[in-house]
């Protein structure tokens, strides 16, 4: 299924890929089959124009991805070329994975059965169970990785479908829309969470996303502690405060005071214009803590093998502008303080030899 990969995460037809390598259309659909694999001339040819290395075609597969499996939000009204890039985007980074695995010891997954439970109930139970008894859920990203969920950033070309998950080979992946402000990605992750824990089989449609948003606001914004405040926030200065606090986007804690009866409807509706009118969000004030964790230290500890950015490409059989754009942009930087990762990270990233 690369091959099917690689034609989605450019956008291409089976038509218009066929037409290219000069090839009929069933033969396409027999290469990404896995029927029979394309000669070295059209194999060369279709990694050109698909602008990945050949390589990455003979990788072991990743199997197929389907758009059911996805949490897509409202997937009826997403056109089929970006939720096909998307897919496509979903596909590449399952097969960075993949090799990062081969090469190194990455944290397992260590998620709570929470299908059965209501929304709300799910996010105390979790919060309990990961003591985050502090107002606001500190480092989320990071958070989630240490729990093996595998956050990866998506493609400029991929943000119109905004943030989605899926399971994929007993994992949770996460692709992340990062043109959003801090606090909207740090909603964005519960959200995602939410599906993953509630939904594990996968669901989509309106019913799901909401449970996925209750969920989020429970856990980032906890009824009891919202409750707790001192006052309530009711001027946009107030607003910009609380929201900083939580960690999340004014409009997001508005939402929620308003959702938990602690805001009029009149005085939601000027806020949120407000916010609207505003320059900056609170939750762009500290963008670093939300990083990840996991990918800096994979990329610190393959360049402290020296495998500098060129050979990625030789390496994750991925060009460095695609394993940028799936990694935060981390792969060429030497990020300070990755040596404060968690624990639970850094003594397993370790190279893996494997035979041959």
């Amino acid at each position: 299924m690369r091959f099917r990969g690689a034609r989605l995460r450019r956008g291409f037809s089976t038509g218009r890929l066929a037409e290219l390598i000069g090839v009929e259309r069933h033969t396409v659909s027999r290469y990404e089959a896995g029927q029979f694999a394309p000669t070295g001339e059209h194999l060369n040819i279709a990694a050109k124009a698909l602008g990945f290395p050949p390589a990455f075609f003979l990788g072991k597969d990743i199997g197929n991805l389907s758009s059911e499996a996805i949490s897509f939000r409202c997937c009826y009204a997403l056109p089929a070329t970006v939720r096909a890039i998307a897919i496509g985007s979903a596909m590449t980074a399952v097969a960075f994975h993949q090799q990062a695995s081969q090469l190194l010891s990455l944290p397992h997954t260590q998620l709570p059965n929470l299908s059965n439970k209501l929304p709300t109930r799910a996010a105390n139970m979790l919060r309990d169970r990961w003591d985050l008894d502090q107002v606001a859920v500190p480092r989320l990203l990071p958070l989630l990785e240490e729990r093996g969920v595998c956050v990866f950033s998506l493609p400029p070309d991929s943000v119109a479908a905004d943030s989605f998950s899926f399971r994929f080979a007993e994992r949770s992946f996460i692709m992340l829309n990062t043109s959003k402000s801090r606090g909207d990605q740090r909603v964005d992750l519960a959200h995602e969470l939410g599906h993953i824990l509630l939904h594990p089989n996968g669901a989509v449609g309106d019913a799901a996303c909401r449970e996925a948003a209750d969920f989020a606001d429970a856990l980032l914004m906890p009824a009891e502690q919202m409750k707790a405040l001192q006052s309530v926030p009711e001027s946009i200065d107030q607003l910009h405060k609380a929201a900083n606090d939580f960690g999340v986007s004014e409009l997001a804690l508005a939402r929620r005071l308003q959702a938990l009866g602690m805001l009029t409807e009149r005085k939601y509706r000027r806020l949120r214009l407000e916010v609207a009118n505003m320059e900056t969000n609170a939750s762009d004030e500290d963008v670093t803590s939300e990083r990840s964790v996991l990918l800096a230290s994979i990329f610190a500890t393959l360049r402290a093998r020296r495998i500098t950015k060129q050979k990625l490409a030789t390496t994750f059989c991925i060009y460095p502008r695609d394993i940028d754009e799936l990694t935060f942009g981390l792969s060429g930087r030497k990020e300070h303080g990755v040596s404060n990762a968690p624990t639970t990270i850094r003594p397993r990233l370790e190279l893996v030899r494997t035979p041959g």
